[in-house]
């Protein structure tokens, strides 16, 4: 039988029991790993214009934030989707102007005006 250039590898590859430990200790738990996240990337990917729609339709209020890095600052609830658009136009523009709004959003024991600080 000719087998081209894969005439030099042995005709039982993969019979043997190495191959089978290699296969179900090291690769089956991939291929598994592999295809959950698929279906779960899939899956978000599904719902999230479905919950955004539901979001928007039923009118639930949207929460806008400003961080510092990776901190959220401050917070508010801003109303619907188009207040909330407006009201995210008019705290970039005083941020831009340097009004900072007040930290609301995990202020530390030592920042804090009703607590007093370490002594």
């Amino acid at each position: 039988m000719w087998r081209g250039p894969f005439e030099a590898m042995p005709a039982n590859l993969g019979d043997d029991p190495i191959s089978l430990i290699i296969l179900g200790v090291i690769c089956l738990p991939l291929i598994v790993l592999a295809i959950v996240a698929s279906l779960e990337l899939l899956a978000l990917l599904l719902l999230f214009p479905i919950a955004l729609l539901v979001r928007v339709i039923f009118g639930r209020h949207w929460t806008i934030e400003a961080r510092r890095g990776f901190r959220i600052h401050w917070q508010a609830d801003a109303g619907d989707w188009r207040a909330s658009g407006e009201r995210i136009h008019h705290v970039v523009a005083a941020i831009a102007a340097g009004d900072l709004p007040p930290q609301n959003v995990d202020v530390p024991a030592v920042e804090r005006t009703d607590q007093p600080g370490p002594r």
